[in-house]
């Protein structure tokens, strides 16, 4: 799966905007830790591994330049992380995580999703132990590669349409690594 999305920073009128005729679908409680090694080997080659709600999860971004939208694949299921992390079969992802790697950074989300003209839209209210910011992400969902850029021209036509400024939002991770951890966020920078 592959997840097309533009992340904003939106006041509470824009948000209202975006919002109206939208189909409220849930609210959500995400905890998230995050995990590398001591290398930050996964740091430099844009790959995130997390623990969402005790389930494992793993995202990597386009190395792209200049992109419009960021573009993340994610492998989900243990099968597909063991896999992707090359774990023996009679190792746990757990096991795996406890023996080569470290938390880098834990936070909740608090997440209202709607949907909307089949575009999905987020608005998170993210708390890190030392402050909290909101993101709102306009998303689409693809399978594979020749999708994404009918996705990512939804998305940015979405955007048009409801007349809203751009003002992007970092993703969670490197948001807070810009603020509270700069070696990491050049550590990222550098990937």
């Amino acid at each position: 799966m592959i997840e097309i999305e533009k992340r904003l920073i939106l006041n509470k009128n824009e948000i209202a905007k975006i919002l109206k005729g939208a189909k409220f679908l849930h609210t959500k409680i995400l905890k998230n830790t995050y995990y590398d090694d001591k290398n930050f080997s996964f740091i430099k080659k844009g790959i995130w591994l997390r623990l969402r709600n005790n389930k494992y999860e793993i995202k990597i971004g386009n190395k792209a330049k200049n992109l419009q939208t960021a573009q993340n694949i994610e492998i989900n299921g243990a099968k597909n992380i063991k896999k992707f992390l090359k774990i023996s079969h009679s190792q746990s992802i757990s096991q795996y995580i406890k023996n080569n790697l470290k938390p880098l950074l834990s936070y909740i989300i608090h997440r209202k999703t709607y949907i909307k003209n089949n575009i999905t839209i987020t608005v998170d209210c993210v708390k890190y132990k030392e402050y909290s910011t909101d993101v709102v992400e306009i998303e689409k969902l693809v399978q594979n590669k020749s999708q994404i850029k009918k996705a990512e021209q939804e998305i940015l036509n979405f955007i048009k349409k409801h007349n809203i400024k751009i003002k992007e939002a970092p993703g969670k991770m490197i948001g807070y690594f810009k603020k509270q951890r700069p070696k990491l966020y050049k550590i990222w920078l550098n990937k």
